[in-house]
């Protein structure tokens, strides 16, 4: 039995907007400084709903280096290497890519990476 795509979409965007709660966490939109800190650009904030934060390990010239990623649900697509602040950590964009469902879109699925400290 198919899916009715257009009534899916209604409940995927109430969901969302539910998910993302009264006071939805947000990603501010920043850009680094020649010292590699991160600024407020004061752009449009980008709320989201959390996914999950884990720490990755990737193979380096110099040994195993961990990361802290963050995945998060957005309602608009992010650009890949766009920097962002959230909770007091500075992450840029690796991956964004919309999910799909009952053959309507859902959500665009972005993967964040910490800046190290």
């Amino acid at each position: 039995m198919p899916l009715d795509g257009a009534a899916f979409a209604r409940w995927e965007s109430r969901f969302g907007v539910y998910a993302e709660g009264k006071t939805p966490c947000e990603l501010v939109p920043a850009r680094l400084l020649p010292d590699g800190s991160a600024v407020a650009t004061g752009g449009a904030r980008v709320p989201f709903v959390h996914d999950e934060r884990k720490v990755e390990t990737v193979e380096t010239e110099a040994g195993a280096l961990d990361r802290s990623v963050l995945v998060v649900m957005v309602q608009v697509r992010l650009e890949t290497a766009a920097v962002y602040t959230h909770d007091g950590e500075t992450w840029t964009v690796q991956a964004c890519d919309p999910d799909r469902m009952g053959g309507v879109a859902w959500r665009y699925r972005a993967e964040l990476v910490s800046h190290v400290r």
